[in-house]
């Protein structure tokens, strides 16, 4: 082989490897405008998701104070249902207490209410009886009147 067949063999090879070259960077700045793309929508999504994860963190911290406040509410309404419960079972006891102390205290009256009628029947039946006895008493006197005053005129 002659220098020049070597010569342009090697300029074949060199414009080979220039046209390969080419391609290949051709090729790289493809996969690099790939690659950068891929980072932009990446960092974009990034973006767009860091948004939205701040966002939903300030709902879940709102939402978790308005829990903590609801909870709260809650807490202070259940006590004080029963603190009222306590006021109404003690309230309950008391009604009851008062109204067996009624209930005995009536129980008392009518027992009392009941001996006074016995006595009260009794005074009336003997009241009955002194009235006949005083009705006996004023006819007999009537009586002894007009016998005396007869007597009296027999014997004048």
């Amino acid at each position: 082989m002659s220098t020049t067949n070597t010569f342009h063999c090697f300029i074949h090879i060199i414009h080979s490897i220039q046209e390969s070259s080419r391609e290949l960077e051709a090729e790289l700045e493809t996969q690099i405008k790939q690659a950068e793309h891929q980072v932009r929508e990446l960092r974009s999504n990034n973006h767009r998701l860091l948004i939205e994860h701040n966002s939903l963190k300030e709902k879940f911290e709102a939402l978790s104070r308005e829990h903590h406040t609801r909870v709260n509410e809650l807490e202070t309404h259940v006590h004080q249902l029963r603190a009222k419960n306590e006021d109404t079972t003690k309230r309950i006891r008391q009604l009851e207490q008062t109204n067996d102390d009624l209930e005995r205290a009536n129980r008392a009256t009518l027992g009392s209410l009941e001996d006074f009628e016995t006595r009260l029947h009794t005074a009336i039946e003997r009241n009955a009886f002194l009235e006949s006895e005083l009705d006996d008493k004023e006819s007999l006197a009537v009586m002894v009147q007009r016998l005396k005053d007869e007597t009296k005129g027999n014997f004048r």
